[in-house]
């Protein structure tokens, strides 16, 4: 039987790729432990070379906040890395065109960059923008 392996493609400067690529061993430890024929292998992404490497997926991971000039807003609250904001969108827009399915993914600040490329919007600071308005608020910390 011939070993399946899924292709995650990451951009090369993500601040927690060490994170990511842990995880990845934990799961390709769980999976040989099943016996499942398949294992996930990290590749770092340059958004400025000219040689995109073939993936099945894409993992964007947290940070600072999305630059709010990309979805039509003065920034107002948002610290943010416009290198890694037009290099990971570069990543998206070069996959999303490539002519097969890539699937994307996001931890927190990747889940918002993903709404923000497909065309939505995000509120900067929901405390200061949204004062009494919000109707869930998390309560402090518990011990257990």
């Amino acid at each position: 039987m011939s070993d399946t392996v899924v292709k995650m493609g990451m951009w090369k400067y993500a601040p927690f790729r060490g994170a990511i690529t842990s995880s990845v061993d934990i799961l390709n430890t769980f999976i040989k432990s099943k016996g499942w024929d398949a294992h996930y292998e990290v590749l770092f992404i340059t958004p400025n070379k000219d040689d995109f490497p073939t993936v099945d997926m894409i993992m964007l991971d947290g940070g600072e906040d999305v630059n709010p000039e990309t979805y039509g807003e003065r920034n107002m609250y948002s610290f943010f890395n416009n290198r890694r904001d037009e290099e990971e969108l570069g990543i998206l827009r070069f996959y999303s065109n490539i002519g097969y399915p890539v699937r994307f993914s996001g931890v927190c600040r990747g889940h918002q960059l993903l709404n923000v490329f497909y065309g939505g919007s995000l509120w900067q600071d929901i405390d200061k923008q949204l004062l009494d308005k919000v109707l869930i608020k998390h309560p402090s910390p518990h011990k257990v």
